[in-house]
């Protein structure tokens, strides 16, 4: 799946995730991500929770992405 120009890598995963602190499998998690090219350093996003719940944000995650690697104006 092509992904937002200026996104130089976007992932999507399900999976069982153990996040930092206790190691409490949490079963049916997803995870998206992208990796935002800047002159300034890369800029890392994450967005994880319940499977469900992150592909219904995902439209909302993608534009987000696109909005910060191509501003308005810019």
């Amino acid at each position: 799946m092509p992904h937002p120009p200026g996104a130089r890598l976007q992932m999507k995963m399900s999976k069982v995730a153990l996040p930092g602190g206790p190691t409490t499998p949490l079963p049916e998690y997803g995870l998206r991500g992208a990796i935002l090219e800047n002159a300034g350093g890369d800029v890392y996003v994450k967005m994880t929770g319940p499977e469900t719940v992150v592909k219904a944000a995902t439209p909302a995650f993608k534009e987000m992405v696109r909005d910060a690697a191509h501003p308005p104006g810019r």
